[in-house]
């Protein structure tokens, strides 16, 4: 079953004037110049099956790195220095065996001062083994983002972090 997207959601990649307008007499004096986001996600959409993908994530979807840094230039029009601590965007049935290694690829590109990290995205059935060598690999992988939804208990939102 696809999931139907609601008619209130939709990625957003203009802004609007009064958005600028706010930008411009709140946010550009107010953000540092060096930013860290401490959660963000890279994403494609074809790393989903169709009846499990976000309503937002069409299957064309692309939010690379350059995507990442072009909305980060939108919103904060002064010169910033952003990085961050990125992870796959979770979801059943996704195929984090292809997610993770693209998700590598993309911080890689980071040619800011002090590098972004990633997370790996995992679940308890993926190989032990494949897990291990992404965060042994000298790259940008510091860490695993377990996620409630890839627990077996159901429903996973009372799965306990040792199930996921």
């Amino acid at each position: 079953m696809l999931l139907k997207k609601p008619s209130f959601l939709k990625l957003v990649n203009r802004l609007q004037p009064s958005d600028q307008k706010l930008i411009r007499e709140w946010l550009e004096d107010f953000v540092p110049r060096r930013i860290f986001d401490s959660h963000a996600h890279l994403l494609r959409g074809d790393h989903f099956p169709d009846q499990n993908r976000h309503p937002i994530i069409p299957k064309n979807a692309l939010f690379d790195w350059r995507s990442y840094q072009a909305a980060m230039k939108r919103w904060l029009p002064k010169k910033r220095n952003v990085q961050g601590l990125f992870f796959g965007f979770p979801g059943a049935g996704n195929d984090r065996a292809a997610i993770n290694p693209w998700l590598a690829k993309q911080i890689e590109k980071d040619s800011g001062p002090t590098r972004s990290r990633a997370l790996v995205l995992a679940a308890p059935t993926d190989d032990p083994d494949t897990v291990r060598s992404l965060l042994q690999k000298r790259g940008p992988f510091v860490g695993i983002k377990p996620y409630h939804l890839y627990a077996p208990r159901k429903p996973t939102t009372q799965a306990k972090i040792e199930d996921f």
